[in-house]
Order: structure tokens, then sequence, then C-alpha cells
């Protein structure tokens, strides 16, 4: 019944009346959107695997935070605890935080992150350093820092 009220205003008996123009231009713009629509969502949805390819090697395939606050406390048996995990093949502590970095007029905003000798292992973040750099933690009383592309080495 529905369809025989729609289908009156597209077909009408008379000549070509404003109602007829208006229901077709509508018709065309509602398809046109919902193709536009489509082809944008399809686009983005390649556009995630692409940037999942580039970047997966900054980021762990799982992440553990801290429900609530900024930090979280472990102890040595819940460390033994994950490692008895036959799924968790690699295991890093890892504490982060925004910082504000100035010198003199330039200012950057970085993400600070001590990490352990283990971090390597799971993020692989030693095969993207380029030119003359590489890759170091150094020792407790001697620590080392990488930098990335954004921040100079001044």
């Amino acid at each position: 019944m529905n369809f025989l009220f729609a289908w009156r205003y597209f077909k009408s008996k008379k000549s070509t009346t404003a109602i007829n123009i208006i229901s077709w231009i509508s018709v065309i713009a509602i398809a046109v959107g919902a193709a536009a629509l489509i082809l944008v969502l399809s686009v983005f949805n390649g556009f995630q695997n692409l940037v999942k390819s580039m970047y997966g090697d900054f980021y762990p395939d799982l992440r553990v935070m801290a429900r609530t606050g900024k930090y979280m406390t472990l102890d040595s048996s819940q460390i033994s605890r994950l490692h008895t995990i036959h799924e968790i093949k690699d295991l890093s502590l890892v504490i982060g935080e925004k910082a504000l970095l100035t010198n003199g007029e330039y200012q950057s905003i970085a993400v600070l992150k001590g990490v352990d000798s283990n971090y390597d292992h799971v993020v692989h973040l030693a095969r993207h350093i380029e030119q003359n750099g590489h890759y170091g933690l150094g020792v407790e009383r001697a620590p080392q820092l990488v930098l990335g592309v954004g921040l100079p080495a001044v």
C-alpha cells in the first residue's frame, strides 16, 4: 500500500509536475549520498589496514594498563605468573608520561618512556632507526636516550 502512494508521486498521469521533479531529485540525492558514504567507508577501511601494517612495530600486541590512576604496581610473583602463560612470548615493563621540552625559543611535546631491557623484544623499534643512530638503553649508571624523528638531538 505504501509503495502505491510513493509511486503516485514518481509517475503522475498528468504532465511533469513540481512534485514529480522534487521526488526524483530527492531519490537521486539520497542515492548519491549513500554511494559516497559506502565509498568513503571502504577507503577508510583500506587505510586502517595500511596504518596497522606501517606502525605495527611501534605498538605491542597487548597492553595492560591501570584501571584507575596512571600507574599500577606489580610484584615479582605477579610477573613470574605472567611469564608462565604460554600465549605470552615476551613481557616488558614501561612507564611513560608526556613532557614539554624547551630549548630557548623552541618547544616540543614529547612522550617520555622508561623501558626495561626486554622492550625491543616486544616492540621492534630498533629495526626502524635510520641514519647514524643505534638503539641502546645504556646501563643504570649511564642511561641512554632514543629520540624520535621530530626531536632534534641538540
